[in-house]
């Protein structure tokens, strides 16, 4: 029987961004070096050398709608001791709004489930409009998220958060998750390093459209 894990870094909970103005935006051009400026540019290597696909582009297809990656399996991870490749972690339902390609947002909440079906999790994102970055062209595209951690000893963290694929009559196909350190705030006992995370699959290669 295959062991399921929980996803996140060593959490019980994950909270919201926030700005005190959404629509303080900073033009984004699709583009990797301008990623590269959004997040920094050592993470977003560290991301491209474990594995995980990035498609640039100011066109990405519409990712609106509800999707469940499952089964959801590690693919890579630069985490020193982590789990084998090929572990099986809890399967994740992703639901994408309010999609603008002129600033290149999109909202996000994600709901983690256990075995039994029960949401385990939840990760949502309040400022997406600071901190959410999607790129792409005709049907691939990739979305990036910055995402605050507070865990069970109130330390706080910033995570990068990534989806990338291909949008189907189905789903998306050969969609990749990667959950990286962005800023453990010098808190390594209490968090992994930053630059280091991991990139899961969904080993039948396509995330379901959810009804």
């Amino acid at each position: 029987m295959k062991k399921y894990l929980f996803l996140l870094v060593l959490t019980l909970a994950l909270f919201n961004c926030s700005s005190d103005d959404d629509t303080n935006n900073i033009a984004q051009e699709g583009t990797l070096a301008d990623l590269k400026n959004w997040a920094n540019p050592e993470i977003i290597e560290v991301i491209e050398n474990q594995g995980f696909v990035i498609h640039e582009g100011t066109n990405p297809p519409n990712i609106e709608g509800s999707y469940q990656i499952s089964p959801r399996v590690l693919e890579a991870t630069n985490v020193p001791n982590d789990y084998s490749i090929g572990t099986t972690f809890f399967r994740i339902n992703l639901m994408f709004s309010t999609q603008n390609n002129t600033s290149l947002t999109v909202n996000f909440v994600g709901e983690e489930l256990n075995q039994d079906g029960n949401v385990h999790n939840t990760q949502t994102l309040e400022n997406f409009i600071e901190n959410s970055y999607i790129t792409g062209s005709g049907n691939s595209f990739t979305v990036f998220f910055k995402v605050t951690e507070v865990n069970e000893n109130d330390n706080m963290a910033k995570i990068l958060y990534a989806f990338s694929g291909h949008i189907t009559e189905d789903g998306i196909s050969n969609i990749q998750n990667a959950l990286f350190m962005l800023d453990n705030f010098g808190q390594d006992g209490s968090y992994i390093s930053n630059n280091t995370g991991r990139i899961f699959r969904d080993s039948d290669e396509l995330a379901e459209h959810l009804n």
